[in-house]
């Protein structure tokens, strides 16, 4: 058998190291975002899929006040649980992307997805370093389509460990009640 080299040995350390953080720190994050004992910072990430004007209006017109019923719905559902918490969930939006995240692959194989995973979190981590607002606990991302009366929305994702969820949405007042029910539902993964 052969001899592992001081340079080998310590390559093999680092990367066993920076596993070691990794894997600490994705336990620290779902074990904080999960435990209730504070509120929990939610960023919305509005985005405009179809460059449909009137939609970049709506999109442009979003504030935390566009999903207070996911705040009140989450301060309610504490209180019926009995959560010694007054504000399980704080709901931010911020209009720092300007590009839809990476899509999910079309042929959902384990590499295939994991290589996505990969690269959604990659790209999540990046929106939130260009920032202004404070570092979220849970980002997502919500791909804002015009609804033309029978369009079905693609499917929603939540990424568990990586706290970060793409929801599809539509534009306009008339959507915002079952929106909001999408989003609560993708970030709650």
């Amino acid at each position: 058998m052969a001899e592992r080299s001081f340079f080998g040995t310590v390559r093999l350390a680092i990367l066993l190291a920076v596993l070691i953080f990794v894997a600490l720190g994705a336990w620290l994050d779902r074990r904080r975002s999960t435990d209730w004992d504070g509120t929990l910072r939610v960023t919305v990430y509005p985005v405009t899929v179809d460059l449909d004007p009137v939609t970049t209006r709506f999109v442009a017109g979003l504030d935390a006040d566009a999903f207070s019923d996911v705040t009140d719905f989450m301060a309610d559902e504490a209180a019926r649980y009995g959560l010694k918490i007054d504000d399980p969930v704080s709901v931010r939006v911020s209009h720092a992307v300007r590009e839809p995240p990476p899509a999910a692959p079309t042929d959902p194989g384990i590499f295939s997805v994991a290589l996505w995973s990969l690269r959604l979190r990659y790209w999540a981590w990046r929106v939130a370093a260009n920032d202004p607002l404070p570092p979220p606990d849970v980002q997502v991302f919500a791909l804002y389509h015009t609804p033309d009366g029978g369009q079905v929305a693609p499917d929603s994702t939540g990424l568990r460990k990586g706290l970060v969820a793409v929801t599809h949405v539509f534009s306009g007042p008339d959507a915002a009640a079952s929106n909001q029910v999408v989003l609560a539902h993708e970030f709650l993964h």
